[in-house]
């Protein structure tokens, strides 16, 4: 009966350094199912950081678009104000060239009606002069 409590005995001992090793064995998965869920968790949140950064790079993409739209946009109604002022930086040049030639062809007007006036006056005056004589 001796053999068979040592038999007895190394078949409780085994058993429970199974059961030990089995128990360990169930810590070990169960922190790496623990590890597993921190890691898809963490996973989940840098998705969603990648997709706010996306967006946010999309709404910055689409901004600078805008942005340069509007530049385009002042760049081209820059040019057209420029051309207008162009335009009429010579039309008011025309305009001080008109002025200037009627000033002038208004001044040789007068004079040469001041000119007929003595012209008639002295011939008025010589018909005069000369039925008188």
């Amino acid at each position: 009966m001796a053999s068979l409590t040592s038999t007895d005995a190394q078949a409780v001992e085994e058993s429970t350094t199974e059961q030990a090793e089995l128990l360990v064995c169930h810590e070990k998965v169960a922190s790496e199912e623990k590890r597993a869920a921190d890691l898809d968790e963490e996973s989940s949140a840098c998705a969603d950081k990648f997709q706010q950064a996306a967006f946010s790079l999309v709404k910055m993409k689409t901004a600078a678009t805008a942005a340069a739209a509007a530049r385009a946009n002042a760049t081209a109604a820059v040019a057209t104000v420029v051309d207008a002022e162009t335009g009429a930086a010579e039309e008011a040049a025309q305009q001080k060239q008109l002025r200037t030639t009627a000033s002038g062809e208004c001044d040789a007007n007068v004079e040469l009606q001041e000119t007929r006036a003595h012209a008639l006056g002295d011939q008025a005056k010589f018909k005069a002069e000369t039925r008188i004589a």
